[in-house]
């Protein structure tokens, strides 16, 4: 699910409940594609280049932390509910 959230950048995170993290992906990915717009507009098409790959490759970071975030909270939780259970559990 987190995956497919951050198709939307900073959404993965957020779903993950890291709220920072969400915050920053919105706005670097932001800044990267407002300055792959603006070397477009200005017909610097060797930085655009540039700019394209870091900002794509960016984009793909997040999508694989945001999974990788989600199954680290989902871990954790599943953890702290099977210690709650044991120390629920009279011997």
């Amino acid at each position: 699910m987190a995956g497919t959230l951050a198709i939307i950048p900073g959404l993965g995170y957020l779903y993950s409940g890291h709220k920072s993290s969400a915050i920053t992906s919105v706005i670097v990915n932001g800044l990267l594609c407002y300055a792959l717009y603006s070397n477009i507009k200005v017909e610097n098409y060797g930085m655009a280049a540039l700019v394209g790959v870091f900002s794509f490759s960016f984009y793909i970071g997040n999508i694989s932390g945001s999974i990788k975030s989600s199954k680290r909270y989902n871990e954790a939780r599943t953890r702290k509910i099977i210690n709650q259970i044991k120390s629920n559990v009279n011997y």
